[in-house]
């Protein structure tokens, strides 16, 4: 019975409906195993277990469960259970003892580690054609037309669409990829790296490597090694895939050789049959080199990176390239992120962290390989920054200081701790800059923080050269302005003009050391005390000690001692005779000999003193002092008034000044204004000096304003005039009509000039004429 049994077992493999076609299973057989043969079909000697399929609903087929155990690939290395006619893993031991270590060896023996399988052919299905160039019976699917409106470049004749943005398939020898974003490691803007860890995904199938369960003991799916990047540690072919813009070559760091999984792809339909369903997926560190955006809003930026995955050297006809479609190639943990990608995926307590990544598949046609499209997949990945703490440790420092260097504008500038705080402050805003600029990118791209620190710098500097400016003019006792913005010899050459004796009006020394000696053996008691008081004059005229007056100086004491009697020319004579030096300067005793031997004549032939007359020397020698002391006062005063008010214009204008210039930058944030000047060196220069828009507003503002002042005072002296004239032309008028006689002459004998300079006191009104009226009588006497 036993042997019967055996003999028994088995079925035939002739009936093969078309739903059945190319999987390897075959229907129900109503053939012997001698019938069998004698038909030229082959039997199989395993079980004859059967199942149904249904097929649409409406057809179904009953089939040999083990039927695809005798067929092809597998029928060939097939080992049969004589007991339980089933197939086992090793001959003489039976099925039901093969561990899965056994069945996994003998995939591999089976499929493998034969000579028909190479790792280094690429698993392409495509049928060949011998008489086109190619090979290919089509066209190539993923190509553009270059009027598509997801064609980005074209070629230069404009037939040919270079890169296009498509999901369209080239091949169906496709590998579906994917990237799981597990964390991220470090983002250097220095040196543009970034670090990350990922979980790298591929699907593809190798028809060469698949299998049915039924035959191999039911195994699901079975390992092998697969190196991606190394033949030499590869079992299997690996798709030919790079990052292009990796630091360094991925496969060969810390993605290294692991293994992958191939499935059987049984659903429990024969129509799929064994498929050669590999899975690979390897976790590791990936370094990339990013071209970032978004860095010009720096610290409130959105910092993106891309990374660009591709073929290198297999073009999508053979091995094209899509996005994995279970997520669209991407995953990633975040709040609200339902993926399973590792219990400890994503980030905490990190400077920047994942908000948004995508992906996309562009086709591109490379100079190399005009007909060769090459897949590739952009992945743009999003980051936000921690902004909080660059806020308080880069921003509001920034900000702080630039407000505090402000505060010498309500400080006295006799202060001497109000330029030393200046100081301070530009020292402090330049060590913020060198802290922030460790967190930004050597480039010569300008970042927000850059026009932070450059404008708040300048308006330090500003507030220093402020500060400067009003000690120099609180402390200034000159008249012109002149005179405080050029040095002194310039000056006093533009104020008075370069008087200088000329070279050619020389006279003999004999004469010179007469004249000299005439003076010094003069002197008597009344002379000695005189050449004091022009000494005590001269001390006081030489404010720049140089020991020597110009000119201007000699003018000014010559005019207040001899009023309406100064001569220019005659000066200038005297220089000629008395300078011996011939440098239109005069010291000490040139002074004292000019004194005695000009103004003291001219003042006698006048009869404005008389010989020897000490008094009128010394009252207008004194009285000239104290008219300049009060005169220097008064400038002192005056040049303190513009401090003060150039300290005003600075509380009003310069704090101003720095806000708009805040606004404008924080609104270029919202606009993407700093983006589009990045190479715009006019606009950088904008931005920058914007702030001082308002300061140079609010000081038109006050020029036009202190004009308007001045015009409206002066309209308003001349209408005063005016109507002092107009009442002068009334009071004419009442004298010529006689309404007031005066005793010194009559209206007919004296002209009405004369009637004009008569004192008012001397008017005598008759008890019996008529009064003017009051009102005009108390603007006559007013006036």
């Amino acid at each position: 019975l036993a042997l019967w049994g055996r003999l028994a077992d088995g079925f035939c493999l002739d009936q093969v409906p078309p739903v059945l076609k190319q999987t390897g299973f075959t229907a129900i057989s109503t053939l012997s195993e001698l019938s069998c043969k004698q038909a030229g079909y082959e039997w199989c000697p395993l079980a004859d277990d059967t199942d149904v399929w249904d097929v649409d609903g409406t057809v179904s087929v009953t089939y040999y469960v083990f039927s695809a155990c005798c067929t092809g690939r597998q029928g060939k290395a097939l080992i049969v259970d004589d007991v339980s006619r089933l197939p086992t893993c090793e001959q003489g031991l039976p099925a039901d003892e093969c561990t899965r270590s056994h069945w996994h060896s003998k995939l591999l023996n089976d499929l493998v580690f034969v000579d028909s399988y190479s790792a280094e052919v690429a698993p392409s299905t495509e049928k060949m054609n011998a008489r086109r160039y190619g090979g290919l019976n089509r066209s190539v699917g993923c190509v553009c037309e270059p009027s598509d409106a997801a064609c980005e470049r074209v070629s230069e004749d404009g037939t040919r669409c270079l890169i296009c943005e498509t999901s369209a398939s080239c091949s169906d020898d496709a590998v579906s990829f994917g990237i799981n974003f597990f964390k991220i490691h470090s983002l250097d803007l220095k040196t543009s790296r970034l670090a990350f860890s990922a979980w790298l995904r591929q699907v593809w199938y190798d028809q060469r490597l698949s299998y049915d369960y039924q035959c191999y003991g039911g195994l699901e799916y079975f390992e092998v090694q697969a190196h991606a990047g190394e033949l030499e540690n590869s079992r299997i072919w690996v798709p030919d895939i790079e990052l292009y813009n990796s630091e360094e070559n991925i496969w060969q760091g810390s993605i290294s050789a692991r293994l992958a999984l191939v499935y059987s792809c049984w659903d429990g339909k024969p129509s799929r049959g064994g498929c050669g369903y590999v899975w690979w997926s390897r976790p590791g560190l990936i370094s990339a080199l990013c071209k970032f955006t978004g860095l010009a809003n720096f610290p409130y930026d959105v910092l993106s990176c891309g990374l660009e995955v591709a073929a290198f050297m297999i073009d999508g006809r053979f091995q094209d390239l899509q996005l994995r479609s279970s997520d669209n190639g991407v995953e990633w943990m975040n709040e609200n992120s339902k993926a399973v990608s590792g219990l400890l995926a994503g980030s905490s307590f990190q400077d920047y962290t994942i908000d948004r990544i995508t992906a996309s598949r562009k086709i591109v046609y490379y100079p190399c390989c005009p007909n060769a499209p090459y897949p590739e997949l952009m992945y743009h990945i999003e980051f936000v920054r921690a902004t909080s703490y660059y806020t308080i440790q880069l921003v509001w420092p920034a900000l702080l200081l630039a407000f505090l260097s402000f505060i010498p504008f309500w400080m006295d500038p006799m202060s001497g701790e109000r330029l030393g705080y200046g100081i301070t402050m530009i020292l402090a805003m330049m060590t913020n800059q060198i802290v922030a600029s460790a967190y930004m990118p050597m480039c010569n791209e300008r970042v927000l923080m850059d026009y932070l620190s450059v404008v708040s710098v300048l308006f330090g500097a500003v507030s220093l050269i402020e500060t400067g400016v009003v000690i120099y003019l609180h402390r200034q006792k000159c008249e012109y302005w002149v005179e405080v913005l050029l040095p002194g010899p310039i000056a006093r050459i533009l104020i008075t003009g370069n008087i200088k004796i000329p070279r050619g009006s020389k006279r003999p020394n004999k004469v010179r050391k007469a004249l000299h000696m005439e003076v010094k053996t003069g002197l008597n008691k009344e002379a000695s005390l005189r050449r004091h008081l022009y000494h005590d004059a001269f001390c006081f005229l030489d404010t720049n000690f140089t020991g020597t007056l110009d000119m201007a100086d000699v003018e000014r004491f010559s005019e207040f001692m001899m009023p309406g009697l100064w001569d220019s020319e005659k000066v200038e004579e005297f220089m000629i005779l008395e300078d011996p030096t011939w440098d239109g300067m005069l010291d000490d005793e040139e002074f004292c000999n000019f004194c005695e031997n000009y103004l003291l004549d001219a003042l006698k032939q006048e009869g404005k003193m008389k010989d020897e007359d000490m008094e009128y020397i010394t009252q207008m020698t004194q009285g000239f002092i104290s008219l300049t002391e009060r005169i220097v006062k008064q400038r002192e005063q005056m040049w303190v008034h513009r401090a003060e008010q150039l300290d005003s214009f600075a509380r009003s204008a310069i704090p101003i000044g720095f806000l708009a210039f805040l606004a404008f930058l924080f609104l270029s944030v919202q606009t993407d204004y700093l983006e589009a000047i990045q190479f715009d060196t006019s606009g950088q220069s904008f931005m920058i000096l914007f702030g001082f828009l308002p300061i140079m507003l609010v000081l038109l503002a006050t020029a036009v304003w202190q004009y308007s002042q001045k015009h409206f005072a002066t309209l308003r002296r001349k209408s005063k005039a005016a109507e002092s004239r107009r009442k002068s032309v009334a009071i004419q008028s009442i004298r010529s009509a006689s309404i007031f006689p005066f005793s010194a002459a009559s209206s007919e004998d004296a002209p009405c000039e004369d009637a004009g300079e008569a004192n008012i006191n001397e008017v005598v009104l008759p008890r019996d004429s008529p009064r003017p009226v009051d009102e005009v009588q108390s603007n006559v006497r007013s006036e």
